[in-house]
């Protein structure tokens, strides 16, 4: 991708490897970045936890700079008629990318990203 993502063959081999419930944790977790029904399922503190398993994509990023971008991120979004019909993720990316809040939000975006490609790992284990 370009932009610092280490999906790495490692990280397919440890998600293979996850324990069952490591890995439904983290799709709970994937499912709090959902724009159904006005962002129903957001979670701050369950989204913070998911940045724990990509210790690399999240260095020197301090929790309090993320909390504040995931609090500024929903409250941006959550109003906006441009994200309320949004279906899934990768619309979610895509009007993101459109408004060119992927910049404003960008630790936002790259948990969207994570989470785009761990739907295609665990679809492929």
């Amino acid at each position: 991708m370009g932009d610092g993502l280490t999906f790495s063959n490692k990280r397919y081999w440890t998600l293979n490897h996850s324990s069952t419930q490591t890995l439904s944790f983290i799709l709970q977790c994937v499912s709090c970045l959902s724009p159904a029904k006005s962002f129903a399922t957001f979670d701050v503190n369950k989204l913070l936890r998911m940045t724990e398993f990509y210790p690399n994509d999240f260095i020197d990023l301090p929790e309090v700079v993320l909390r504040r971008q995931l609090k500024s991120y929903i409250t941006n979004v959550r109003p906006g008629p441009k994200f309320a019909k949004l279906k899934g993720l990768s619309e979610l990316c895509a009007k993101l990318v459109e408004t060119n809040k992927c910049h404003t939000f960008a630790m936002v975006y790259k948990l969207l990203k994570l989470a785009l490609l761990l739907s295609v790992a665990t679809a492929s284990v």
